[in-house]
């Protein structure tokens, strides 16, 4: 099989490192990165430009040729190609652009919502009860759109009927570039069931939970300080210094950089703002009938190693982030049985009220 690769222009680049930029990428199966320089314009853009981004033209196509398999098919469907694109630094740059800058500031902003979604990946868990009808068949329950209450929908079961329940893991489109596929369901546990009265109570119970957000948070926040006591100890040398050079001033001004930015970011961890896709960032959206309005983070702790190896038990994210009275010790494996990913999606979804498994 044939495939094209595409790449038409990269928008919004610092220009203070839009000088000489090239990409480059690696395809499925292709044992070497494909480089691509970008097209001589006749005009190249002024270098005292007071606009903090610019763009830069590609327009380059390459074909490859790729040896089809059930993976490949997966990774086209789910996947996701990581283009690098890199630059060099123009020389003092920061004498046309205050670091205060509104565009600077957004510019920034914009740049840390990008990395973000490069190791973000979204996913829906969509659970059905079937129960046995008078033909023998087995046919999802009625689900009642919620009231007062922060599931999905209310299952309405009947008594004495036999039961099954169905599972469906599926990744969201455009929620993200990690490389992350669903593709099996390794199995199922059910109880802990814990009896409510049918009027509102003061404790929701949903599958939201913040033991992964606050374990990612924990750890961003140390990886910051530890970068800010290193940029104040250089930046306190650089300030102490009686003679500067030209070099040193520019050095001095890319630390100040460098520290404000460190700012905006641990804002950034503490109150992400509506809609960025930072994790615990309030979700600008309208759920889809049958989905829980909150989106719990499942915090893998992942290096770009572990994603060229079998991940093994102890690094499967979300183990021990367990919800509110859940008693792992009172949950039972339910028998799997292997069926088509296909025939599990159904038109009518809810989540169980009951369960403890995070959507």
């Amino acid at each position: 099989m044939e495939c094209v690769v595409r790449i038409l222009q990269a928008t919004g680049l610092p220009r203070h490192l839009g000088n000489f930029v090239f990409c480059q990428y690696h395809f499925w199966g292709q044992d070497e990165p494909v480089f691509i320089a970008p097209e001589m314009e006749p005009s190249p853009p002024s270098a005292i430009s007071k606009e903090p981004l610019c763009t830069v033209l590609f327009d380059s196509s390459k074909e490859m040729e790729v040896c089809v398999s059930e993976e490949f098919v997966e990774f086209v469907a789910e996947g996701a190609v990581a283009i690098e694109v890199f630059g060099h630094k123009q020389v003092n740059h920061r004498r046309n652009l205050a670091l205060w800058d509104l565009g600077v500031i957004q510019a920034k902003t914009r740049t840390l919502r990008e990395r973000w979604s490069e190791v973000t990946r979204r996913l829906e868990l969509w659970v059905q009860v079937l129960e046995l009808n008078e033909a023998g068949e087995f046919t999802p329950v009625e689900v009642l759109p919620p009231k007062d209450v922060g599931t999905g929908g209310l299952f309405q079961l009947r008594q004495g009927q036999s039961r099954r329940v169905q599972v469906v893991v599926r990744s969201v489109k455009d929620s993200g570039t990690m490389p992350l596929i669903a593709t099996k369901i390794l199995s199922v546990s059910i109880g802990n069931v814990e009896v409510r009265q049918a009027r509102p109570s003061d404790e929701d119970m949903d599958s939201y939970q913040e033991v992964d957000l606050e374990r990612l948070r924990d750890q961003w926040l140390t990886t910051l300080t530890t970068r800010q006591e290193y940029l104040d100890q250089h930046l306190q040398k650089m300030v102490q210094k009686p003679d500067k050079s030209e070099d040193d001033v520019e050095r001095e001004a890319q630390l100040l950089e460098w520290r404000l930015t460190l700012t905006e970011e641990r804002n950034a961890v503490l109150l992400p703002s509506a809609g960025s896709g930072i994790p615990g960032a309030p979700a600008e959206r309208v759920p889809v009938p049958g989905m829980e309005t909150h989106i719990p983070v499942l915090f893998l702790d992942l290096s770009a190693d572990d994603f060229q190896d079998n991940l093994s038990a102890p690094l499967a994210g979300g183990l021990d982030a367990v919800l509110n009275h859940e008693d792992e010790d009172e949950f039972l494996t339910c028998t799997s049985s292997n069926i088509p990913m296909k025939r599990l999606v159904r038109r009518r979804r809810g989540t169980l009220r009951y369960m403890t498994v995070p959507s």
